[in-house]
């Protein structure tokens, strides 16, 4: 009787597509609810990724331009076409349980990896075209969403249980810790807000985003959304397309379709995205 049910279990799994994708755990999301809609956002198209078993975090390349695919399931990261999702890269992952990376931009395009499986951060070296430790990860196995900020030379990391990391390249790190959150972060992306920093914060059980600004010393909120998705499942990773103004945001729908979206945005607040300031944010790229 008990191998039965065992089977049961793993056909279930089997059928619905479950895969390991370091969710600590479900929010109490039957009611957790916005305070209120200081951001709008739309999603302007979806898209699937047809080569990709697993969609996790995700970087934006504007150089080249592709989105960069976290797909743990395969130990791959795929580049991809926005919109269609076609595959133009791969390269292989340092290690299991993979989930955020990024890059810090051409003409080099040393990337960094976590894991929560791991406590490390790994670095990827162009020149030797491997994977090493770069150094111990101060989020240890809870860091998830990465993202590079050219302008500081900072790695930001998203820490699933206490907030966000600030990181520069010796492994130095400071530990910000958001005014609101929701439940267990997902992903993160920096994007220009005025004369400071963006951030967006995604959270696994939610479709619902908060967004903050750096001014170099303390976060500071700007408000939150929602993106609403009939049948939602899960969400993952979100990053940032300076050439669109938009972001492209990971997520499951039911049963197990996963998907990336295109997300446009407005502050309803009466501070607004100044777009000009990206240009020398992202200098380098």
């Amino acid at each position: 009787m008990l191998k039965y049910a065992l089977l049961l279990i793993m056909l279930a799994a089997t059928s619905f597509g479950w895969v390991t994708d370091g969710n600590p755990g479900a929010s109490n999301e039957g009611s957790v609810f916005l305070k209120s809609d200081d951001v709008i956002l739309t999603i302007i198209d979806t898209f699937s990724v047809p080569s990709a078993q697993h969609i996790l975090g995700l970087d934006y390349q504007e150089s080249d331009p592709y989105i960069a695919v976290m797909d743990n399931t395969s130990g791959l990261i795929r580049g991809i076409v926005p919109i269609t999702g076609t595959e133009i890269w791969t390269m292989s992952t340092p290690c299991s349980g993979t989930f955020g990376m990024c890059q810090t931009g051409a003409p080099d395009y040393i990337w960094y990896a976590n894991s929560w499986s791991s406590s490390d951060i790994y670095r990827w070296n162009p020149d030797t075209r491997g994977w090493s430790v770069a150094f111990a990860n101060p989020a240890q196995t809870l860091g998830r969403g990465l993202d590079f900020d050219p302008e500081s030379g900072y790695i930001w990391e998203a820490d699933h249980a206490y907030g966000l990391w600030r990181i520069d390249e010796t492994g130095a790190s400071t530990l910000f810790q958001p005014s609101w959150l929701l439940g267990a972060i997902s992903g993160m992306s920096l994007f220009p807000y005025e004369d400071d920093l963006g951030i967006v914060i995604s959270y696994y059980d939610l479709f619902y985003f908060h967004f903050y600004s750096f001014d170099g010393t303390s976060l500071n909120y700007i408000g939150e959304g929602s993106a609403y998705v009939y049948n939602f499942t899960d969400s993952y990773g979100i990053t940032y397309n300076p050439v669109s103004d938009t972001f492209y945001w990971s997520h499951v729908v039911y049963p197990s379709n996963r998907v990336i979206a295109e997300m446009d945005y407005e502050f309803t607040s009466p501070s607004a995205l100044e777009q000009s300031t990206w240009g020398s944010i992202k200098t380098v790229f």
